[in-house]
């Protein structure tokens, strides 16, 4: 099994897929393909990039923020993986291990599933996205310490970020401070703390690992602030979400690998909703009244896979692609999600804001979505029942212009911060 891809004297290596820039797709095999031996290559080694992020769950934006930075990394002729967890081998994993390859612990999730699990559709939808994640993503998976170590000595960057990696109020996991690196290049590309503020019992360690960072950058300027102040750093910098380095164009030819057969022609408000927030329905009533649409399209979030309204159609079973597709086609976007509005605002698509949480609320993530729409002058899509600036006509034009100048510049950070 082989790392990084090998150019043999055909561009390809016989028996080892290569990663190609050719077509929207750049599809990959991930079987076989990891940790073998390593000969000398045309690519110098700075050029063996791993990405370590959230992926393979079935959050819509996870996916899309992991897929964003994997391939414009590729495009720019980095070799590149995607690593999303290391194990920390202890008792209860070899355990896991063991039953495992003997198919017992196969068996004890299928029982889980099939009896236990009441969000079938979104298991389903998981599914979908993993097999879509099979054909987009060089994936890292790490079973045993050796191999762990042999990924270290072939890599000369880890790139961690985007999402809510650093959230310490959602999850510490070492794996995104890149604690297994030993003595490579670290860059935090877009880590997002998610909150206002850094669990207290969390910031010592943190403190430590984000010191050995070559370099530090944010997806939010709140957590530029919060970061720079745990760490006494000068050089954390605020840069955009990896969605928004893929152009609207980028996007439109992801939309087209989606095969969705339902008429997307006529038409709708999308929602894409991962609160179970009661008042929803009264918002998205509002919302459908005041545009004149009849029509919903409610794409079942992981984290609200119940969620109704009455007359809507419900697409189950999404892949990244058709999620992509839907919100491409709706009229206007009705979404609670960062990563919904981000690619609203990317492909200047009408959307309203929901806020999941209430702004009291000590881990309330609300202060990304803040940060969001201040930052592309767009405040006034946050639903307000008070409010009817909501209801405006939406012009992108000075979002457009800003958006350009921070997908210039954060491109030249991740650049340089690779190289140098």
């Amino acid at each position: 099994m082989c790392f990084f891809h090998q150019r043999g004297s055909n561009g390809q290596q016989p028996g080892v897929s290569y990663a190609t820039n050719k077509g929207s797709a750049m599809t990959h095999e991930t079987r076989g393909w990891f940790l073998g031996h390593l000969k000398d290559s045309a690519v110098s080694p700075n050029k063996r990039v791993c990405i370590v992020t959230w992926r393979g769950s079935s959050n819509f934006g996870s996916n899309l923020q992991a897929y964003a930075l994997h391939r414009k990394l590729e495009v720019l002729g980095y070799h590149i993986c995607i690593l999303s967890e290391v194990p920390n081998f202890s008792c209860r994993y070899w355990i896991q291990y063991i039953l495992s390859v003997v198919g017992i612990w196969q068996v004890l999730r299928w029982l889980k599933f099939k009896y236990l699990d009441v969000s079938t559709p979104t298991r389903k939808t998981e599914t979908r996205i993993e097999a879509w994640g099979r054909r987009v993503f060089n994936g890292v998976r790490i079973k045993f310490p050796w191999q762990l170590h042999r990924l270290v000595k072939q890599t000369e960057c880890f790139v961690t970020g985007s999402d809510q990696i650093w959230n310490t109020y959602c999850s510490f996991d070492p794996t995104m401070y890149l604690a297994f690196a030993g003595n490579r290049k670290r860059v935090a590309y877009a880590s997002s703390v998610g909150t206002a503020s850094i669990n207290p019992d969390c910031s010592a360690q943190m403190n430590d690992w984000l010191l050995k960072f070559n370099h530090l950058s944010l997806r939010e300027k709140s957590g530029v602030n919060l970061i720079a102040e745990l760490t006494g750093r000068t050089d954390v910098v605020q840069v955009c979400d990896p969605t928004f380095l893929l152009t609207a164009r980028d996007w439109d030819e992801i939309s087209q690998q989606s095969q969705i057969a339902s008429d997307l022609s006529r038409p709708f408000i999308a929602c894409y909703l991962l609160s179970k927030n009661p008042a929803y329905t009264k918002y998205l009533a509002d919302v459908c009244n005041h545009f004149a649409i009849a029509r919903v399209v409610i794409v079942p979030a992981c984290e609200n896979p119940d969620f109704y309204f009455e007359g809507a159609e419900v697409f189950l079973n999404a892949d990244p692609a058709d999620f992509v597709k839907i919100l491409a086609s709706a009229s206007l976007i009705c979404t609670d999600s960062f990563h919904a509005s981000a690619l609203c605002i990317n492909i200047e698509k009408p959307f309203v804001e929901f806020l999941r949480f209430s702004d009291q609320d000590p881990y309330s993530q609300n202060s990304r979505i803040y940060d969001l729409l201040h930052h592309y002058h767009l405040v006034d899509r946050l639903y307000h029942a008070e409010s009817n600036a909501w209801q405006e006509p939406l012009d992108f034009t000075k979002s457009r212009q800003i958006l350009a100048t921070d997908r210039e510049r954060s491109l030249k950070y991740l650049v340089n911060a690779i190289e140098n």
